[in-house]
């Protein structure tokens, strides 16, 4: 009877040691969450990155020379519709990202007119225009609220990138290159994106604005 007690004993403990053990562990464990570095950054200084684009354009009107710009924006086409649905993966943020990554890879190409949303898609190339373009039908296509944004000339050349709103903060997109938050970083060290190219106007699929 006591072989068989001591035998009960041996198998019970460690059972119970190591269930306490995990228990512990696992209460103990500091937190970890999946989010990328841009994510992070967004989050963490979204009040600033937001008031950039705010203080731009609060004395814009609408209407304005982009008003005819609207219908390259298309919505609901079925490339856009499908890619839309294909890159939403995650977090508002995360699909942002996605969708920017996605358009930011395609080949710079430049066009001398600006170009619809299913042409641009199904040409996979663009310029900033473009690019712009595709990346707010995605968007738009998604829920986001968001428009592209167009600058001033300056030596011959103008730019166009997008604004998007996640979570009622406002982020700026540049397309053009492969780092979602290359604006920010360029304020950051004292180069400011819009001191470069004012904006003058932005619109999305129904309206737009002149800030001239």
């Amino acid at each position: 009877m006591k072989k068989l007690l001591l035998t009960l004993v041996l198998l019970v403990a460690p059972i119970l040691f190591f269930g306490i053990s995990v228990e512990k562990s696992a209460a103990m464990a500091p937190f970890t969450a999946s989010i990328s570095e841009a994510e992070y950054e967004w989050y963490a200084n979204r009040e600033s990155f937001s008031s950039i684009y705010l203080d731009q354009t609060e004395n814009c009107e609408s209407g304005g020379v982009f008003r005819s710009r609207t219908k390259n924006i298309q919505l609901s086409g079925p490339t856009a519709l499908l890619l839309a649905s294909e890159l939403s993966i995650g977090s508002q943020m995360e699909n942002v990202e996605s969708m920017f990554n996605y358009v930011s890879n395609m080949p710079y190409v430049r066009y001398s007119e600006w170009r619809n949303t299913e042409d641009i898609l199904k040409s996979m190339n663009g310029d900033c225009a473009d690019k712009s373009v595709a990346l707010v039908s995605l968007l738009k296509d998604s829920g986001f609220e968001s428009y592209v944004v167009y600058g001033d000339e300056i030596d011959g050349y103008s730019h166009a990138w997008v604004s998007v709103n996640i979570d009622g903060y406002w982020l700026q997109l540049d397309a053009t290159t492969n780092d979602i938050l290359s604006i920010y970083t360029c304020i950051e060290e004292g180069c400011d994106f819009s001191s470069h190219y004012k904006i003058v106007g932005f619109f999305d699929n129904s309206e737009s604005y002149d800030c001239s």
